[in-house]
């Protein structure tokens, strides 16, 4: 074998090693991409997660429902909307009355985008006395 042809040969060697680690490289990008953006979702579902139950504790102990949203940073739209961080909180409220009492039922939707991450139902039952 010639001197080149062994030149020749270690240099296609060293190609194809090049192009393997920038192969590499590139797939081990992607999954760390891919882990950044699940982290945020994962961020964004937990932070609105948390808002939500602060939300259904307040709305389940209020007087003034509509009053409890306005005083967490809710704004009134078609149903009480509250943007975060990569996140959105809409809430519906409803009243049933009875003969016995009043049932108030609020439910309570989060969405990242236009991704729904959960909804989460409130019910409060009022006595017809605790209602007068």
């Amino acid at each position: 074998m010639s001197k080149g042809s062994r030149v020749n040969a270690l240099l296609v060697e060293i190609l194809l090693a090049i192009l393997f680690f920038a192969l590499s490289a590139t797939v081990i990008l992607q999954c760390f991409s891919a882990a950044y953006e699940q982290a945020n979702r994962a961020e964004a579902r937990d932070c609105a997660l948390y808002a939500a139950q602060n939300v259904a504790a307040a709305l389940y102990a209020a007087e003034d429902r509509a009053q409890a949203l306005r005083d967490r940073g809710f704004s009134e739209d078609e149903s009480w909307v509250l943007e975060g961080e990569g996140w959105r909180l809409s809430v519906s409220l409803d009243s049933q009355a009875a003969g016995a009492g009043v049932m108030e039922t609020a439910e309570i939707l989060a969405t990242a985008g236009e991704t729904a991450l959960f909804r989460l139902p409130v019910a409060r039952y009022l006595p017809k006395e605790a209602v007068q």
